[in-house]
């Protein structure tokens, strides 16, 4: 007989959201609230959420899922889009977090906009230890159909062992759909 366990896998899920205006922002925002429900489920998951526009900041660091609370932090800045700073920004979240024992961090990036290639915060990433790399998954999503520069940044992380994946032409309205799949997947352990 063969015994299945489903384990409660300790998961950080890093959210990094595009800044954007009015009720696209309200479905971005709400798309993201509704996939938090579905991480709610998991014990040992926890939430970091970074809004980024010309700069990037973190509005929940490392969190058990809150909605009420979380809710009040996640407030619109507006003004432009800096992949750059948005990665970094992840880069020290995973840094600042690395002995916390998560099995994984799920990255789940969306923008409605480009920029131009974060060429030294992708090379930060490359150069974390490659069990640290391993652990990461990072999802892109973007509305464009032609997102060049987040499929640069895409192959160049899977070359260096971060799993990652680019979603191209989602809604902002699709977002949620799109997220609860990627974080609804079942672990089990034999």
């Amino acid at each position: 007989m063969v015994l299945i366990l489903l384990t409660q896998p300790k998961i950080h899920y890093i959210f990094m959201l595009d800044d954007m205006i009015g009720k696209r922002w309200d479905y971005a925002k709400s798309g993201c609230l509704g996939c938090m429900l579905q991480i709610q489920k998991n014990k040992n998951a926890r939430v970091s959420f970074i809004i980024f526009n010309h700069s990037a900041r973190t509005v929940i660091n490392c969190e058990s899922v809150n909605l009420g609370e979380m809710e009040k932090k996640i407030q619109l800045n507006c003004g432009g889009t800096d992949f750059d700073k948005a990665f970094q920004e992840a880069y020290h979240l995973i840094i600042q977090h690395q002995n916390d024992a998560f099995e994984k961090t799920e990255i789940l990036f969306y923008t409605d906009g480009s920029d131009s290639y974060p060429k030294y915060s992708v090379q930060l990433f490359k150069e974390l230890p490659e069990h640290q790399k391993n652990r990461i998954f990072l999802h892109c999503s973007s509305e464009e159909s032609d997102a060049i520069v987040l499929q640069m940044i895409v192959n160049e992380l899977n070359a260096s062992l971060i799993k990652s994946e680019l979603i191209q032409k989602i809604q902002v309205t699709e977002l949620q759909k799109t997220w609860v799949e990627v974080v609804s997947r079942e672990y089990i352990t034999y």
